[in-house]
């Protein structure tokens, strides 16, 4: 970063996310702000990615919670509030969030050097990739969260777990697939977010309250009383027939954006898994939940 102002005082905290490995930010919108506040000689951290820091539950992170006057340069104001929560750092308070999904770099660069004298200094912060991993990964908004355990229940992969005040919690983020949002697609309440996901409310929007009950309504349509589970493990049962009155697998994949790969590889080698877990026997959140889709299941004869 350039070097500071001599009247600088430390005021102001300004965090510049670069969302590396993603396309979600315009890059022509994310390069002029990030070179409009580097040229105008003021102090921020430029962050390669807050998501990867939230997973890896970086202590930077805490220092910058507690921050006065915390400017993020980054998405959805719903976004940062439930990343800082889940690295296990609140917010102490509101932050000034610049969306640079949504508004334009002139609207961002003025908000942000507006304060521009009084800035607090801070290193360029850089997230190692772990692996082939990119960091995908939901948070939950605890402000909607009802704590049904749907997620919970639903997901295959052993990304969610209770807590041990029993709320369900995202314990292992990197077990989630890269593009999938399906059981933030499942919840009831919208509480979670993907913050690389390019829809809305799923990528840390505003809810709109009627269009999440047509949601709601829609894949209660098409589930028809039918489990997420069998649906996936008949996906695979390519010579079995489909009567005209039951909702067909593929189109429910398809409304909860599971991407194709997840479902090839399910396809191709994981039936007998999700078999099991459908009966509970090797659900890998088993012990967290309370057997309610294993009676669902023996209540199929599944």
């Amino acid at each position: 970063m350039r070097g500071s102002k001599e009247k600088m005082a430390s005021k102001d905290t300004i965090i510049f996310c670069n969302c590396s490995w993603y396309d979600v930010v315009p890059e022509e919108v994310r390069t002029t702000v990030l070179q409009a506040i580097t040229d105008a000689g003021v102090n921020f951290c430029s962050v390669s990615d807050l998501c990867g820091l939230a997973a890896q539950k970086d202590e930077r992170l805490a220092e910058w919670a507690n921050a006065d006057g915390l400017k993020v340069v980054g998405c959805f104001s719903r976004t940062i509030k439930w990343l800082f929560h889940f690295a296990g750092f609140p917010l102490k308070s509101e932050p000034v969030v610049l969306n640079m999904r949504k508004l334009s770099a002139d609207t961002i660069i003025e908000a942000v050097l507006g304060d521009a004298d009084t800035c607090t200094s801070m290193p360029p912060v850089s997230v190692e990739k772990q692996g082939d991993w990119t960091p995908w990964f939901p948070v939950i908004d605890r402000d909607r969260c009802i704590n049904c355990k749907q997620c919970l229940n639903f997901c295959l992969f052993g990304v969610y777990q209770l807590s041990d005040d029993g709320n369900v919690e995202v314990a292992k983020p990197a077990n989630c697939k890269t593009n999938c949002p399906a059981c933030a697609r499942v919840c009831p309440e919208a509480a979670i977010i993907f913050p690389k996901y390019g829809q809305s409310p799923i990528n840390g929007d505003e809810v709109n309250e009627e269009t999440l009950k047509a949601k709601n309504a829609d894949l209660n349509t098409m589930l028809d009383g039918e489990d997420i589970h069998s649906l996936l493990r008949r996906r695979g049962e390519k010579k079995k027939r489909f009567s005209a009155d039951k909702p067909q697998p593929v189109n429910i994949m398809d409304k909860l954006d599971i991407p194709s790969q997840v479902l090839a590889d399910l396809s191709a080698g994981d039936i007998a898994a999700i078999s099991k877990r459908a009966k509970g026997s090797d659900c890998p959140n088993r012990k967290f939940c309370d057997d309610d889709c294993e009676k669902d299941h023996e209540d199929k004869n599944l």
